[in-house]
């Protein structure tokens, strides 16, 4: 009985530490390759920059309610073992640290080229507040 308990007990904290979606704070982008933007001038690097922080809203607000419904999930976990699996990352969160490390990289271009459109802080297009 007592290797059962801490058994549930492993199985249970495992579950919670990679069973729910990455928060958004805890994303890191995925960069493309260094010449992705070589070719583009400063009013392209700007329509680049405007479309990924539109792509990372949508996928940051999808990640958020993710993060969420997994939360409720992993609770339900413990009290009716195992009957809701299917938590965690997904294609969305891929596609938000591809959308994230598109910005960044358009971004640094831009700062390459001393374009001079406003660029938000990730944290700012992800709405991430500081405490």
């Amino acid at each position: 009985m007592k290797k059962a308990t801490i058994a549930l007990s492993i199985l249970i904290l495992i579950s919670f530490m990679y069973g729910c979606a990455t928060s958004l704070d805890e994303l890191k982008p995925i960069m493309p390759a260094k010449d992705a933007y070589a070719g583009l001038d400063c009013k392209q690097l700007e329509q680049v920059c405007t479309e990924k922080t539109n792509e990372i809203r949508i996928f940051a607000a999808r990640q958020e309610a993710k993060e969420a419904k997994d939360s409720t999930k992993m609770a339900l976990n413990v009290l009716i073992f195992p009957v809701f699996w299917g938590v965690g990352d997904n294609e969305n969160t891929l596609k938000l640290q591809e959308a994230m490390g598109c910005y960044q990289e358009a971004s640094n271009k831009a700062d390459t080229l001393k374009c001079d459109f406003k660029r938000l802080p990730m944290k700012e297009i992800l709405g991430i507040r500081e405490n």
